[in-house]
């Protein structure tokens, strides 16, 4: 049985999807069973304990969802592909194999031309991959190497084959959730690369190890007769030294796995002569040369690299911080304290603090405030908001013109300081006013003088009245959240948390909303 923070390439595909179709229903009733599951102690590392609430949301999520989730549907085709990809990849050594010895007599079985296709071949191709690979570091990505785009392109479209079986929309949002994997570099690194090298790897190795089996059943069935024979001058001494330098990694446990110069003398076949000529003992004293060759050169190199893909495909899985937008929101969300909301008239209950196994460990941590120009909102009311939606205490604010990315160069200097250790940036924005490609360059800009030092939060105000800044409404949350989506900007986007009043939490026109703070 798997740890409770322990991941899956599954786990991350439907953490994905279904951060993507967050509702906001039933929040509370989530956040009290996501409670329940976490009352067996959490663990002591910040990072862990993020893993582990997460994954105790999906699981809470996951059971009140109906029918397939697309992580498994993902799961199954990949499994489905590399038990396609060993079983493609035996056929087709044992069938290669099997012409290569095709003896009948006439000939003896060609040496160089056996090496060359069942070892060179393979060989080729690893050293390719490993070109490549250097290629990927050196460039930083595989955005430019249209070969492997084109081999990605087609795995994806069999691995995304049972996505035809899935409603329509659980199909867009599986869609969206493997883009978002795969968009996301800097967050999950190589995660959607390694189960292909799991399933390429697997065919080599089943490629390797039909030859070799087929070799073997050859060798014990049949009688074979190993030649070898070249145009060019090349003497027996030149490919003894040649045959010598191959079956040096073998040579301390085997070392008569190979023909010696008499063998090898005794084996150059050419026409002229035929078969007839050569010396049986040297002719059948190849095999084991090749059985090795096969097993060091061909096998051997394909199971390290199988077995490297594999443990990279779990290190990556471990070291996922889920440290991304939506992560961030909703862990603060599961994790911060919760203010009930009731109708108008009814008493508001104080907040309710997180269970002491699940409290935030940025809690009251500092944070630089930044509100757009034209808001003019004052401190009090900047840090009580930040407070209630964050949890963070401001430790300094600043006005931020939010559409002016060539200014603001008090706002660039305060966001790169390095005076300690803060949460993050929050910037303030009226949800009324529509966001345009300007303030996308400046969020970026201030995004970048922090260093991704901490978490950045875009926090969407309502409409202001006489007590302050109220909730934004759904429809410009969403309005923003496109904005930050189709800009690619990583920042996380908020309502602000509206008026506390006796009729609960309320927008500026005096308007009760309901629900939590929880996912």
């Amino acid at each position: 049985m798997r740890r409770p923070s322990s991941w899956s390439i599954a786990d991350v595909i439907d953490l994905e999807y279904l951060l993507g179709r967050e509702s906001g229903a039933d929040e509370a009733g989530v956040r009290e069973r996501v409670l329940g599951r976490m009352r067996g102690g959490m663990p002591a590392l910040p990072r862990e304990r993020r893993r582990t609430v997460l994954r105790a949301w999906l699981e809470t999520r996951r059971e009140g969802e109906e029918g397939r989730l697309p992580g498994r549907t993902v799961s199954a085709a990949w499994r489905l592909l590399g038990v396609m990809g060993w079983v493609v990849g035996a056929m087709v050594g044992a069938a290669v194999t099997g012409g290569l010895l095709n003896y009948r007599g006439a000939y003896p079985v060609n040496v160089a031309l056996f090496l060359g296709v069942t070892v060179g071949v393979p060989l080729l191709f690893l050293v390719a991959t490993m070109g490549l690979g250097m290629l990927r570091w050196a460039t930083g990505g595989w955005d430019e190497v249209r070969p492997v785009r084109a081999l990605l392109t087609g795995l994806a479209w069999l691995g995304h084959a049972g996505l035809r079986r899935l409603p329509g929309e659980q199909r867009e949002g599986l869609r969206g959730a493997l883009a978002t994997v795969s968009r996301k570099r800097e967050i999950y690194g190589s995660l959607a690369m390694w189960p292909v090298w799991i399933v390429t790897q697997g065919f080599a190795v089943a490629f390797s190890g039909g030859v070799l089996a087929v070799l073997l059943a050859h060798v014990a069935a049949t009688d074979l007769a190993f030649g070898w024979q070249s145009t060019l001058s090349l003497g027996p001494e030149a490919v003894e030294r040649l045959v010598t330098a191959m079956a040096w990694p073998w040579s301390a446990w085997a070392p008569q796995a190979k023909p010696g110069l008499q063998e090898i003398v005794g084996s150059r076949f050419t026409y002229t002569a035929g078969v007839g000529a050569l010396d049986p003992a040297a002719t059948a004293s190849w095999w084991p040369f090749l059985a090795y060759a096969v097993g060091i050169y061909g096998l051997a190199p394909r199971v390290l690299l199988l077995a490297w893909a594999m443990y990279r495909l779990r290190a990556g899985l471990r070291a996922v911080s889920f440290n991304h937008e939506r992560g961030n929101a909703l862990y603060r969300r599961l994790t911060g304290p919760v203010v009930r909301t009731e109708e108008p008239g009814m008493t508001v209950p104080e907040p309710e603090p997180p269970a002491p196994a699940m409290a935030h460990e940025e809690s009251g941590a500092p944070c630089l405030a930044l509100v757009a120009a034209e808001m003019g909102m004052d401190r009090a009311a900047l840090e009580g908001g930040v407070s209630r939606a964050l949890g963070w205490r401001v430790d300094e604010t600043m006005p931020v013109r939010i559409d002016h990315p060539s200014g603001n160069p008090e706002v660039m200097a305060a966001a790169g300081s390095r005076d300690g250790e803060r949460a993050g940036i929050v910037v303030v924005v009226p949800g009324r006013r529509s966001p345009i490609r300007a303030m996308a360059v400046c969020l970026r800009r201030i995004g970048e003088a922090s260093g991704g030092q901490g978490e950045s939060v875009l926090l969407v105000a309502g409409r202001s009245g006489e007590e302050g800044w109220g909730r934004a409404t759904e429809e410009e949350l969403r309005h923003w959240r496109r904005f930050q989506a189709a800009n690619g900007l990583r920042w996380t986007v908020e309502s602000w948390p509206g008026l506390v009043t006796g009729g609960g939490v309320t927008d500026a026109g005096g308007n009760g909303t309901s629900g939590g703070g929880a996912a």
